[in-house]
Parts: C-alpha cells; structure tokens; sequence
C-alpha cells in the first residue's frame, strides 16, 4: 500500500480537509509509534514549498497547514518518518 507504513496495514496519509482548499487545510497522518516525522509540501513542479521536521506521537497526529503566499494549483504532501515517505495530492483554489 503506498500510504502505509510498514508495520500498519492501513492508510497512513489521510485525507486532508478540505480538499479542494482555499486558506486553510487540516491533514491528518498515523505513525506507528512515537518519534521524530518530516511533514513537507511541495508544488507540481517539486519544489518544496514547505517543510517542518518534529516529534509526533504515536497514532493519529494533525497538522494544519495555511496556504500564505502560495498561487492556486495542485500540491503534494508528504510525511517521512522511519526511512519511508507517504505522499498525497491536494488543490489550492
């Protein structure tokens, strides 16, 4: 599954909500355990745009991310946790 982690068998990306967004999106992730997790987003062209490394805890984490700056269009998240990377896509209007 390319949105598990390797010791889930169920999504670990969620959906993120809303989605298409306008200001603000909430995007909730799972970690297996505890521990430090990349969180990052980039553009259609995969320049990165956003990115914040932290400690999350083990289970559901939610991260709110606000669009600033940032043109409408399509986007990719990410989180990288343990050596693996989940990403999905979301639409800024």
């Amino acid at each position: 599954d390319l949105h598990s982690f390797p010791t889930r068998r169920s999504s670990d990306l969620d959906l993120e909500h809303p989605n298409p967004f306008d200001g603000t999106t909430r995007i909730e992730f799972n970690l297996p355990s505890a521990g430090i997790a990349r969180f990052c987003v980039t553009d259609a062209l995969g320049r990165q745009v956003y990115c914040v490394t932290d400690y999350f805890f083990s289970g559901t984490n939610t991260i709110s991310f606000n669009r600033d700056n940032l043109p409408a269009g399509v986007y990719y998240y990410s989180v990288e946790y343990n050596g693996e990377r989940r990403m999905k896509k979301m639409i800024l209007r």
